[in-house]
């Protein structure tokens, strides 16, 4: 349980780090880019659920396409 509670203080300390980076557009898009997952992966522990994980998720969105290159890749 106590690791649960660092964690979530860790999640908050970055979203106030986040107010001050308003300012610049270029960190601001690459916080966000690895503060969506982590929220994502921090709901997922905190509550107890069984929730895809990421490369879950990214395997629905870019497996078909990863399979189709992946077939026209091989030697015959």
């Amino acid at each position: 349980m106590i690791e649960k509670l660092i964690i979530g203080i860790v999640v908050v300390l970055l979203y106030f780090d986040y107010q001050t980076l308003k300012q610049d557009n270029k960190t601001k898009k690459i916080y966000l880019m690895i503060a969506i997952p982590a929220g994502y992966m921090l709901y997922s522990y905190l509550s107890g659920r069984n929730l895809p994980n990421l490369d879950e998720v990214f395997q629905v969105i870019v497996g078909p396409i990863a399979e189709a290159i992946t077939s026209w890749l091989q030697v015959k």
